[in-house]
């Protein structure tokens, strides 16, 4: 696996703990640092927490919970980000978000 996903898999993370813990907090300009240097990479990660999800969508491997057969789905959690890459003027999909997917 390209390391340039693996670091955005493990800033994603940071990321969201961060955004759990306030404790934490005090790192987030640390991690936008970050973050603006992968991207000068032309790397970017994902995290889609709390949108909708639908069938159709192509950026994200859902699990869904039982219970989730309501019609208004979102994701609840994100397990790995979407990460993708832009290079000379076109974007990729490197690697799909993992994700739990619930009615809510």
């Amino acid at each position: 696996m390209d390391p340039h996903v693996q670091l955005c898999n493990q800033l994603a993370e940071l990321d969201l703990k961060a955004q759990q813990d306030a404790q934490l907090s005090s790192i987030a300009r640390n991690l936008k640092r970050m973050r603006h240097n992968l991207e000068e990479l032309g790397y970017r990660y994902h995290i889609p927490l709390g949108e909708a999800y639908s069938e159709g969508r192509s950026d994200c491997d859902a699990n869904l919970l039982d219970g989730a057969g309501g019609y208004t789905l979102h994701i609840t959690k994100v397990l790995k980000p979407a990460v993708y890459r832009e290079e000379n003027g076109s974007t990729s999909l490197l690697q799909k978000a993992v994700v739990i997917v619930e009615a809510v």
